[in-house]
């Protein structure tokens, strides 16, 4: 087509996850042509250790098509894992969002349900954000008592390699919990603009660090400390990255934000604490005796400034100044240094 705007997208999709005879299976999917679910051949490494006489895992690949979301789409997914069922949740890549010259935005919803006894992770890959691109992304989890639910987000604030950085129009991004049938227990709100960056990597704003990565850990009834140690654990030494850990309300979980510089380097950070978490015995065991964990100050530039664009930061909102924003009911426990008004 010529001359005019590229239509938008829907898409939808509904995964139902329950244990059969000894195994976690996908017993109800509703997918949409632009949106549906493939089970991977490998095993979902770390989660089987996590419960070593439960029900083998299973491993989900979200699977799109076309060359990403575009501006305008409208997408949306709910999973849910049955009582006792071990989920982990993927993408076939990186998520690129498009921008147009009109300013549509582009919407993604995604809600995730957690069965007593279940483990749940969402680990998607980086989300780039194009130039003129305008993402709208809200994550709402129920997590009953004695549930894990692990999520993930990165973003990268434009094709880096390029020298395309922080030229998107708009991205905001909420994470809402809640636990059992009761009411939100947390709503973290982000925002993030690059008109509101003067520059976006100044002090006080992302620094020499363009990746944010962020680290959401649900787990009713589990000690909260022995969660924030492990995590802690697994943070690099400083001068790798900027971090931070922050207890959720009512000491249901933790959320930790990460700022380094590159994607990779993020993702692999988030990945040593998910293996930290998930593959242990018990929750419980997770250092079961230890003391709060010290205070994560980490600072620094990061390593290779080159990045593919595969590389994503993931960003949820700053404040209306452009700085990282939390605008939720989070009480801080152990937080590293963080962006201030510049």
């Amino acid at each position: 087509m010529t001359g005019g705007a590229v239509p938008a997208g829907r898409a939808s999709l509904v995964l139902d996850c329950a244990v059969v005879a000894g195994r976690t299976r996908l017993v109800r999917q509703r997918p949409s042509p632009l949106l549906r679910a493939l089970a991977t051949f490998g095993r979902a490494e770390g989660l089987t250790g996590s419960v070593p006489d439960g029900p083998s895992p299973l491993e989900l690949m979200l699977v799109t098509l076309g060359p990403g979301l575009l501006a305008g789409d409208r997408w949306s997914a709910r999973i849910r894992a049955g009582p006792g069922a071990r989920v982990r949740l993927t993408t076939q890549g990186a998520t690129r969002v498009h921008g147009a010259a009109d300013g549509r935005r582009t919407t993604v919803v995604l809600g995730l349900r957690a069965a007593p006894g279940s483990v749940l992770e969402y680990w998607p890959g980086p989300t780039i954000l194009y130039r003129q691109a305008s993402l709208d992304q809200l994550v709402v989890l129920r997590a009953a008592p004695g549930a894990l639910v692990v999520v993930r987000d990165l973003l990268v604030p434009g094709r880096l390699a390029r020298g395309e950085a922080f030229q998107f129009r708009a991205y905001t991004a909420r994470l809402v919990g809640s636990v059992g049938e009761g009411g939100p227990v947390f709503d973290d709100a982000l925002r993030l603009g690059p008109e509101d960056l003067a520059p976006p990597l100044a002090i006080g704003r992302f620094g020499p660090w363009p990746v944010l990565g962020t680290l959401l850990v649900v787990a009713p009834g589990a000690p909260v400390d022995p969660l924030a140690d492990a995590v802690a654990a697994a943070l690099p030494p400083p001068g790798a990255c900027l971090a931070g850990v922050t207890v959720l309300p009512g000491a249901i979980g933790l959320l930790c934000r990460l700022l380094g510089p590159t994607a990779a380097a993020v993702a692999a950070v988030l990945e040593r604490a998910r293996r930290a978490l998930v593959g242990r015995a018990s929750l419980d065991e997770v250092g079961r005796q230890g003391q709060a964990p010290a205070a994560l100050s980490l600072a620094g530039p990061g390593a290779e400034e080159d990045q593919g664009e595969e590389e994503g930061g993931h960003q949820h909102d700053g404040g209306p100044g452009g700085h990282i924003e939390v605008v939720a009911q989070v009480e801080p426990h152990q937080t590293a240094q963080r962006p201030q008004d510049g």
